[in-house]
């Protein structure tokens, strides 16, 4: 296991690897992803996104083309993950809050977020943090963070 890409760091990045990263920065540090998807954001939209998914490293990494193909969005799904030193995977809910609370992390949210094929899937999520935590079964399966943003809503990418 990689020590360098396990601490989730909330508008920074995952260890080493920083928003704002270059897709060919990334693949310095990764190598090549076992996957690529590239979609629209939205069907009235025509910016394009991609996500490369790195399956032995449980991560996947989105780069968006109105940010000139830099990284803007990390999810992972595995318990090595860790935020806070604290690895969240497989914690329940009030679990999850518990810890936020003693983190001192109080603007978080708890919205049900079902669909076919996931019904219990729900989400809490910090604002202030731009994470989410993600849940199926009432177990933590997926977090997902992103960069801050200034006040102008311009991405503040990490130095």
């Amino acid at each position: 296991m990689r020590k360098d890409i396990v601490d989730i760091l909330p508008g920074i990045g995952l260890g080493i690897i920083k928003f704002g990263m270059e897709r060919n920065q990334v693949k310095m540090i990764l190598g090549e992803p076992d996957e690529k998807d590239v979609f629209f954001m939205t069907e009235s939209d025509d910016s394009e996104a991609e996500v490369c998914y790195y399956d032995d490293d449980c991560l996947s990494l989105s780069f968006d083309a109105a940010d000139n193909w830099r990284l803007v969005t990390i999810e992972v799904d595995h318990e090595k993950y860790l935020f806070q030193n604290i690895s969240f995977f497989n914690k329940n809910k009030l679990e999850v809050i518990k810890s936020l609370e003693e983190l001192n992390i109080l603007d978080f949210k708890h919205e049900p977020v079902p669909m076919d094929e996931a019904p219990s899937h729900e989400l809490i999520s910090s604002e202030s943090l731009g994470i989410n935590f993600w849940f199926d079964d009432d177990s933590v399966t997926e977090i997902q963070w992103g960069p801050f943003f200034n006040a102008d809503e311009s991405v503040q990418w990490p130095k």
